[in-house]
């Protein structure tokens, strides 16, 4: 409480996800967010993916699936990665699962969205970063070469970056290098 005293007379603005979205956003730990122009993403221990509105703050939609490690959204689709080590790909409604994603051999740390919404790019604990093609599920490419878990990935151009414990890796996507 001290802390918050002293943030708040230093005039910063706290804000939890409670204070944006009205009400508790999970029962247990929110591990994993994204934002789109008019909406919030939110997954958590409690096996929920939630949509909120941005602007109000307001529930939209929620989903009841497995423990969420991440989440990537465009203005057209929402991507989930799992503990379970699969990915799932949902219209921005949350309300059509498009696809499903299931090749890496453990968790799913981290997950991106191409711009025109056609690919994604995953990285997980078995050490391999993942292209996906979102229409059908299918797994394009795989980069391997970390030598522990990946942590981040990133998605630039036409590059992928991935993050270890120490390493970052670029990788071409048209090169498939």
């Amino acid at each position: 409480k001290q802390w918050y005293q002293r943030r708040v007379r230093a005039g910063c603005k706290i804000e939890s996800v409670s204070d944006v979205t009205k009400g508790p956003a999970h029962v247990g730990r929110a591990l994993a967010l994204s934002v789109s122009a008019e909406r919030i993403y939110s997954g958590g221990e409690d096996r929920f993916i939630r949509c909120w509105e941005r602007g109000s703050g307001a529930l939209v939609r929620e989903r009841e699936g497995n423990v969420t490690s991440c989440i990537d959204c465009t203005e057209q689709i929402v991507a989930v990665g799992y503990m379970g080590g699969c990915l799932q790909v949902y219209t921005a409604s949350l309300f059509q699962l498009l696809c499903t994603c299931s090749r890496h051999m453990g968790p799913v740390y981290d997950v991106k969205c191409t711009r025109d919404s056609n690919f994604l790019v995953s990285g997980s604990s078995d050490c391999t970063v993942r292209v996906w093609e979102t229409g059908r599920g299918v797994c394009q490419h795989v980069f391997r070469g970390h030598e522990t878990m990946i942590s981040k990935v990133l998605i630039l151009d036409e590059r992928v970056f991935s993050l270890d414990i120490a390493c970052l890796k670029v990788w071409s996507l048209t090169d498939k290098t």
